[in-house]
């Protein structure tokens, strides 16, 4: 019952919006209500999936973010790798579906996207009956909580684990073990913050699981394989929401190419 009330929200959320966007007013709701196949094709939007096309690169974090939410949404999707080493994302015909020369690119018919955290979103908005409910658009509040939680992945998360990962690995030769310290001292603090939030509630939006929560996963398990940094270490909340999230078969099955 709960699912069928929340999917009858979001259907007719959908449609409001339509009708705002539509310029109507009050007098046209009728109407708009009535016309053929207006609820019908909605709902098929959001629970019909064509396959899309996903350039990217296995070995890229950001490809495996958004090949984790499009398993997780149960949305059919062909793969085409784009060869890093050899340059393939700097060429011509990879420009001109990605500007600055990176991965992933998304093609959803006449539609493509890049930026990793971009195609997530939309994944999980364009498909909100299919597969985990991951982005609560009906709720306005637990949709500001998810993007919250989405800029904190962004901007406290991302860039300490990344910038540990380019400085004692990718960049190459001796590391700079002053900007690493640095890194490190972020870390902890970070942590600290992770764990007064995950201390109140299951995940990182609330008590629901949301793109948020797994948008952590691919730059997460990369900092504990490649440089054995187990970073949640001393921070219980953490610990047990880390095992939650990681133990996802989605996330399993990418994890064990």
């Amino acid at each position: 019952m709960r699912m069928f009330l929340f999917t009858l929200l979001t259907v007719l959320a959908s449609t409001a919006f339509q009708i705002v966007r539509s310029g109507a007013t009050i007098n046209d709701v009728p109407q708009f209500f009535s016309r053929e196949g207006s609820i019908a094709e909605l709902w098929q939007m959001g629970t019909n999936a064509s396959t899309v096309t996903l350039y990217g690169s296995q070995l890229s974090t950001c490809t495996q973010r958004v090949e984790l939410i499009l398993k997780e949404k149960d949305v059919p999707y062909i793969f085409v790798p784009v060869n890093l080493k050899e340059k393939e994302q700097k060429s011509e015909a990879h420009l001109s579906m990605q500007p600055f020369g990176q991965v992933p690119v998304l093609i959803d018919g006449s539609m493509q996207l890049f930026e990793s955290r971009a195609i997530g979103r939309y994944i999980a908005a364009r498909y909100p009956f299919r597969g985990a409910p991951l982005y609560p658009m009906v709720n306005i509040t637990r949709m500001a909580w998810t993007e919250q939680a989405a800029s904190v992945e962004l901007t406290d998360f991302d860039p300490v684990l990344s910038g540990l990962l380019f400085e004692m690995i990718s960049k190459g030769g001796k590391p700079d073990m002053k900007r690493v310290q640095y890194l490190k001292d972020q870390l902890i603090s970070k942590m600290q913050g992770y764990e007064r939030i995950l201390s109140k509630q299951k995940y990182l939006a609330g008590d629901a699981l949301t793109i948020a929560d797994l948008f952590h996963l691919p730059v997460g398990t990369a900092a504990i394989k490649k440089l054995d940094l187990i970073w949640y270490d001393g921070f219980p909340n953490i610990e047990r929401w880390w095992k939650d999230i990681s133990s996802r078969p989605a996330w399993k099955e990418i994890e064990s190419r």
